[in-house]
């Protein structure tokens, strides 16, 4: 499942100038349903790159899919809102209005408690690692 959107001038990153100076620049993410009931979330963007996981409905992968991705709307698909503590959010002041809407409505809350983690695009080995780990973590926590 993917999607995409235009990249509003204020959240332009260096690295997000299009090659067309014409054009504005886009964003997309992909959902990738996995067993287990996870879904891995991958964008593009110029900034900071990772693999993030959700637990979401096995038996309604695209209607969870979309729930998350009300959520990440929300927060314009920024990604501090997704993984950050409640405790960072409120406390950082460029955060505080995210910890607002994640009191406040329920996708953004949805979306936070579907977090299971993410895994760092560093190289291969550490990413790899760190996606077992958060799957690993997942698979022990689901067992009674």
């Amino acid at each position: 499942m993917a999607g995409y959107k235009f990249i509003r001038p204020d959240e332009v990153e260096e690295s997000d100038t299009p090659q067309d100076p014409d054009q504005p620049p886009l964003f997309f993410w992909f959902f990738f349903p996995l067993a287990g009931g996870i879904a891995a979330w991958e964008a593009s963007t110029g900034g900071g790159r990772a693999t993030y996981f959700f637990r979401i409905d096995a038996s309604q992968p695209e209607a969870s899919i979309a729930k998350l991705t009300n959520g990440l709307a929300l927060v314009h698909f920024r990604r501090e809102p997704v993984y950050l503590s409640d405790t960072s959010l409120a406390q950082q002041k460029e955060f505080h209005r995210y910890a607002i809407g994640a009191r406040k409505l329920a996708d953004l809350r949805a979306l936070r408690t579907a977090f299971i983690g993410r895994a760092m695009h560093t190289d291969v080995e550490k990413w790899t690692a760190q996606m077992d780990v958060v799957l690993g973590k997942t698979a022990s926590a689901s067992l009674p």
